[in-house]
C-alpha cells in the first residue's frame, strides 16, 4: 500500500503531466546530489516560462507557520503536527538544480508548495502556495517567455542525467533526513537554535509570540509559539 506521501505525489503528477506538451516537461521523483549531500525533489517542470519546482504535501487540517520558519505544523483532530517548511526545503532543492544547470541567478525558478484540497492554508507569504486543483492553473499564469524551447528541452536531459535513481542514493538520503531531523529535536528540547545553537528566546510578534535566536540578526531562526 501506498503511503499518503506517495498518493499526493502520484496525483499531483497526473495534474503536471496534463499540461500542454509542446511547452512543458515534467520530471517527477528526482534524487539529486547538492553541495550539502543528497536532495530528493518531488516534480520539477521546465518550461519555456521558467523552471517550476514543486513540493508536495498530502496533508488535511489547518496549516500553520510563517515563510521563515523552519517548521510549520499541521492542527488536525486536536492534534499537532510539525513539518519542515516546504519553501526551505524547494531552496535546497533550487540550489542543487542551479549548480546542475549552471545557471548564475534564481529568477528562472518557481519555488510552488501544494497542499491537499482538503487543507485550510493559513499561512500569509508572496510564495506559491497552493492547493492540488489550482496548481496548473498557477503554473500556467507564468507567460513571460525565458527559455527557448530547445534550451528547456537539453536543461531537462541534463537534470536526467544527473538523476541519483539508485537504492544506495535513496538510502544515504533517508538517513541524511533521520540525522537532521534527531539534531532538531534535541535541539529544541534543550532550548537551543537548531540552526547555530543560540539560545532560543521568547519575543513578542506582531500578532503572536515567537520564540527567536538569541544570536539574532546573525541568525534569524524562529520558532512559531503555538501554546
Amino acid at each position: 500500500m501506498q503511503s499518503k506521501g506517495a498518493q499526493g505525489e502520484k496525483k499531483v503528477s497526473r495534474i503536471l503531466h496534463r499540461l500542454p506538451k509542446h511547452a512543458y516537461i515534467v520530471l517527477d521523483d528526482l534524487m539529486l546530489l547538492s553541495e550539502v549531500g543528497l536532495t530528493q525533489i518531488d516534480h520539477v517542470v521546465v518550461s519555456v516560462y521558467g523552471i517550476f519546482v514543486i513540493e508536495t504535501k498530502n496533508y488535511s487540517g489547518r496549516i500553520t507557520g510563517t515563510p521563515r520558519a523552519d517548521f510549520w505544523t499541521q492542527h488536525l483532530h486536536g492534534k499537532y503536527n510539525s513539518f519542515r517548511n516546504p519553501f526551505r526545503q524547494n531552496y535546497a532543492h533550487i540550489c542543487a538544480l542551479q549548480s546542475i544547470l549552471d545557471l548564475p541567478e534564481q529568477d528562472a525558478f518557481v519555488s510552488i508548495a501544494a497542499f491537499a484540497d482538503s487543507a485550510e492554508l493559513e499561512i500569509q507569504t508572496e510564495e506559491e502556495l497552493v492547493h492540488f486543483t489550482t496548481l496548473r492553473k498557477r503554473i500556467r499564469a507564468y507567460r513571460e517567455v525565458q527559455f527557448s524551447w530547445e534550451t528547456a528541452r537539453v536543461m531537462a536531459g541534463t537534470i536526467l542525467l544527473s538523476n541519483l535513481d539508485s537504492k544506495t542514493a535513496r538510502k544515504q538520503h533517508l538517513e541524511q533526513i533521520d540525522t537532521d531531523i534527531a539534531y532538531q529535536n534535541f535541539a529544541l528540547r534543550h532550548g537551543l537554535c537548531p540552526r547555530c545553537g543560540g539560545t532560543l528566546v521568547l519575543r513578542n510578534g506582531s500578532y503572536s509570540t515567537f520564540y527567536g535566536c538569541s544570536n539574532f540578526p546573525a541568525c534569524r531562526y524562529i520558532l512559531q509559539n503555538d501554546l
